[in-house]
């Protein structure tokens, strides 16, 4: 919109279009790098929360899991106390995992600079 006001205006006073579109050009590229950098910012600190919700989070639950469940009861009892039987793992992997990683995907493209 107030490119568009620019244009009029240096149509309207006769003044130069080349010079008044570069200044827009310029004012809207500076605009654009800003936000993409500000994106990376954001997405640097988003992949640690990522790399430990979709890879950390699943691979802890799988080996507790497969502790806890293991036929050698006798030599672990402190992992007795864990709630992961396999109907918990089965939904954290079915459920749960797939909406955590479907929010993540929603995040970036919100996140996401807007052109």
């Amino acid at each position: 919109m107030k490119s568009l006001q620019e244009i009029i205006r240096a149509l309207k006073t006769g003044g130069n279009l080349s010079e008044s579109m570069n200044d827009i050009a310029e004012d809207v590229s500076f605009n654009l790098r800003l936000a993409v950098s500000e994106f990376g910012q954001r997405m640097n600190f988003f992949g640690v929360i990522f790399i430990f919700g979709a890879i950390v989070m699943p691979v802890m639950v799988a080996i507790l899991g497969s502790i806890r469940n293991s036929p050698i009861k006798a030599s672990m009892p402190s992992f007795e106390m864990l709630p992961l039987g396999i109907p918990i793992m089965a939904a954290f992997f079915v459920v749960i995992m797939p909406f955590v990683l479907v929010v993540f995907l929603f995040y970036i493209k919100n996140a996401q600079p807007r052109v």
